[in-house]
């Protein structure tokens, strides 16, 4: 049975580019070359070449106000993946939640993710996101905004935790998305985390309506052809 899940995003802060949400403007996101093993920490200068986001508001449980704990997105890609780096800062970092063993029930938890949308002007969406312990979990995003639980496609992640909040790297096959990497496309990106404590979910761009986010609530990315 699909289970229904409201989710948040996050994002995770950069070391050179840093970037503003621009929902009126496609951002190229160009092939990487290379790609490092997944580690968790985003510690690899490589997460430094994407783009990297840093503005978000919160969705629960008031709309559109500043976030109570800073969050940051990296995105990248390679020929074959999607590259999303999470950080995830928390002046109460004793009090994260990471305690589900399966997606099933990380909704409990502190959580974070990217939700991507295959046609930037359609509110359908597939949500990928994991807890600070890297339990992983997949939702579909329906017409009205609402995100069922599903198996999905194979995907990676790693995470850890630190004494300044916790950090996620995720490896996302676009086959998995899908989305056909021989093409060019142009997807939508949001950013969502959920803090388990305070029960806030912000995401990344600012939220315009809760529970039905339209078009406009996430970033264009244009993927160019792989190599």
């Amino acid at each position: 049975m699909k289970r229904s899940v409201t989710c948040s995003l996050v994002i995770l802060p950069a070391a050179l580019s840093l970037f503003g949400f621009q929902q009126n403007k496609v951002i190229a996101l160009p092939v990487q070359e290379a790609s490092p093993d997944l580690t968790g920490s985003l510690t690899n200068p490589w997460w430094r070449e994407g783009k990297i986001f840093t503005t978000f508001s919160t969705v629960s449980p008031s709309p559109g106000r500043k976030p109570s704990q800073r969050s940051a997105g990296y995105i990248l890609r390679d020929a074959e993946n999607l590259y999303v780096g999470l950080r995830l800062d928390d002046r109460q970092a004793e009090s994260i939640r990471a305690e589900a063993s399966t997606g099933a029930k990380i909704d409990s938890d502190d959580w974070a993710g990217v939700s991507i949308q295959l046609s930037p002007d359609s509110p359908g969406a597939i949500c990928f996101m994991t807890n600070p312990k890297g339990i992983q979990a997949v939702a579909t995003v329906d017409g009205s905004g609402k995100r069922h639980l599903t198996a999905g496609k194979p995907w990676k992640v790693k995470a850890r935790r630190a004494p300044s909040g916790w950090t996620a790297e995720l490896q996302i096959p676009f086959n998995s998305i899908p989305l056909d990497s021989q093409k060019e496309n142009i997807v939508g990106v949001q950013f969502l985390r959920h803090l388990s404590y305070t029960n806030e979910e912000v995401q990344g761009p600012a939220v315009s309506s809760y529970g039905t986010p339209p078009p406009a609530d996430y970033q264009k990315l244009l993927l160019a052809k792989g190599q």
